[in-house]
């Protein structure tokens, strides 16, 4: 595997992984738990568009280095 096509696919899981993680937090936060879960879960949800969009510009950059 070469280390473009490993950055893809760590990027692909990086995201998946951040919105598993909003898909957990938010729902449903424990009894007491406070602010803490929803903002994390937020956050997340923000960081897993962000990785989407790092993703889709390092791809693009790549095809036109290699291309």
């Amino acid at each position: 595997m070469s280390l473009k096509a490993f950055h893809i696919f760590f990027v692909s899981l990086a995201s998946a992984l951040a919105f598993g993680f909003a898909g957990w937090a938010l729902p449903s936060p424990p009894a007491g738990a406070g602010a803490g879960y929803g903002t994390m879960g937020v956050l997340s949800l923000v960081l897993g568009v962000g990785l989407i969009v790092y993703g889709f510009w390092f791809w693009k950059k790549i095809k036109r280095l290699t291309g």
